[in-house]
């Protein structure tokens, strides 16, 4: 049997209809609002990737430009290190050269003077030659001996002369050191 709906039934059914379209209406609304939010949000959380991305960006080439930097600092400090050796090495010939000039200077205010200077001739040098030369007077004539068997008088109060020969264009300087020998029975 097959009922037909009554006026009430027809209201009740329509007011029903009426509620879901209103409330579907009302989640629509709210689905759409809710969805704008999520794209706002995901919008401005894709914004702060950007600028995030951007930051990682200069940071590496801070990075980079500080690295650079760094490398141009280690090998301005490598120049500077090979430079400072090669200075102490000049200033090191240097000293040696203004060495050798007083050395020189010496020598010639002790040769102005008439005295031989022990940086022309040194000490052990000397005292060798002055051995050589003993031994071999003593072997040619057995009776004459060397007055001073050092070497400090020669240095102080030793008789010197000196010339200068010069042979096409070298000069050459000649120091006469005069050695006094006597007879070994006068020494005695």
């Amino acid at each position: 049997m097959d009922f037909l709906a009554t006026r009430p039934d027809v209201n009740q059914l329509r007011s029903l209809l009426r509620q879901v379209l209103t409330t579907t209406n009302k989640a629509l609304s709210a689905w759409t609002v809710g969805q704008n939010l999520i794209t706002r949000v995901t919008k401005l959380t894709s914004s702060r990737f950007d600028q995030i991305d951007r930051l990682i960006n200069l940071t590496c080439l801070s990075l980079i430009d500080e690295n650079r930097q760094m490398q141009n600092l280690k090998m301005e400090r490598y120049t500077a290190q090979r430079l400072l050796s090669v200075v102490i090495e000049q200033v090191g010939e240097i000293i040696t050269r203004l060495q050798e000039t007083e050395s020189l200077y010496l020598t010639l205010k002790d040769r102005s003077m008439g005295r031989l200077s022990h940086h022309f001739i040194e000490t052990k040098i000397l005292q060798n030659h002055l051995n050589i030369l003993a031994d071999t007077i003593k072997r040619h004539n057995p009776s004459a001996i060397l007055v001073y068997l050092f070497v400090h008088n020669y240095y102080t109060a030793g008789k010197v002369a000196s010339a200068i020969h010069k042979y096409m264009d070298e000069n050459t300087l000649i120091v006469i050191v005069n050695v006094p020998l006597t007879v070994s029975e006068l020494a005695a």
